[in-house]
């Protein structure tokens, strides 16, 4: 489950990229935050057909073409060739990129931390050219093009001053999370205040709430990863401190409500309309196959929980 709204937001691209090598994840070596760098990475920008933009991202062996509108993306990552000179890489009868690059100028971009020792990133800006087509599912977007503007670029291994990480010293406010799923298909809420607790009584509280939806499937060679991330009112994500019920009715893409309810007797349900509009496909998020968690944090960590069983057992597609 995610922690708080920064690793809502986070827990998108972490999907996103989830078929690549971890390269830049810090390390700590006495005293010292060590970022190793990364490898030659591609990427280029269009935009498509229906308000979409498609954006395609290359590294190693691997290029990932992502079709985002708003706040909900569709991602397909195949095997390719990814090289200083252009992109090779089919997405089946979704589409093909084939282009090669040139060059038109150099960008060297220094560690934006304080007291960083490494070399600049080298970013080489140019054109693709070739050909680009892409057709998603059921022609919910299209593009086709013979050029783009876009960009390779190195990034060296920097040694930054302790505590120089972005996330460090992060304090995540306590919370409540929802979170139904079955195998890589789910919903997650999160929310900082009971219907008991009233309104907040101080400016800085925490007083919205972040919702996120994600399917992830195989297709062939081919993994398609489709997600969704809104933030809403209060409101949105009721419950009470017993966790008796839990309510969620999130502002688009998602659409309907769902609840979660427990009787005196011991009996519990997860019941309503709620579902999600991604990118080529509307996913349900009241199934018999998900199992429904409800949990509070206090200060990170779990103080107490609920846990709704599935009703049936999780065979997730792909």
């Amino acid at each position: 489950m995610s922690r708080g709204l920064p690793a809502a937001a986070l827990a998108c691209l972490a999907l996103a990229l989830a078929a690549l090598p971890a390269d830049g994840a810090a390390a700590h070596q006495r005293g010292a935050e060590i970022f190793p760098g990364s490898p030659l990475t591609v990427e280029f920008r269009l935009k498509a057909s229906n308000g979409y933009a498609v954006s395609v991202y290359g590294v190693r062996n691997r290029v990932i073409l992502a079709a985002t509108r708003g706040r909900a993306s569709a991602q397909y990552s195949v095997r390719g060739v990814v090289s200083k000179d252009g992109v090779e890489a089919s997405f089946g009868k979704l589409g093909r990129i084939s282009v090669a690059f040139t060059e038109k100028r150099v960008k060297r971009v220094p560690s934006s931390i304080l007291g960083c020792r490494g070399g600049p990133e080298v970013q080489r800006l140019g054109t693709f050219a070739g050909t680009i087509g892409f057709r998603g599912e059921r022609g919910y977007t299209e593009v086709r093009a013979h050029t783009a503007r876009g960009k390779t670029a190195v990034s060296p291994r920097w040694t930054c001053p302790p505590g120089s990480d972005s996330t460090s010293g992060l304090e995540i406010p306590d919370q409540v999370d929802l979170g139904a799923s079955c195998g890589t298909t789910g919903f997650a809420a999160i929310g900082h205040r009971s219907v008991e607790d009233g309104p907040p009584v101080f400016p800085d509280d925490p007083a919205g709430t972040s919702f996120f939806a994600f399917s992830r499937t195989a297709r062939g060679r081919m993994t398609v990863t489709r997600l969704a991330l809104a933030f809403g009112k209060r409101t949105d994500f009721l419950f009470d401190n017993a966790f008796s019920f839990a309510t969620v009715t999130p502002p688009p893409p998602f659409h309907g409500s769902a609840t979660l309810s427990r009787d005196p007797s011991g009996g519990a349900s997860w019941e309503g309309s709620l579902s999600v509009s991604l990118p080529g496909e509307e996913l349900a998020l009241v199934d018999p196959r998900f199992k429904v968690a409800l949990k509070r944090y206090r200060r990170e960590r779990v103080e107490s929980s609920f846990v709704l069983a599935s009703r049936m057992p999780c065979r997730p597609s792909g």
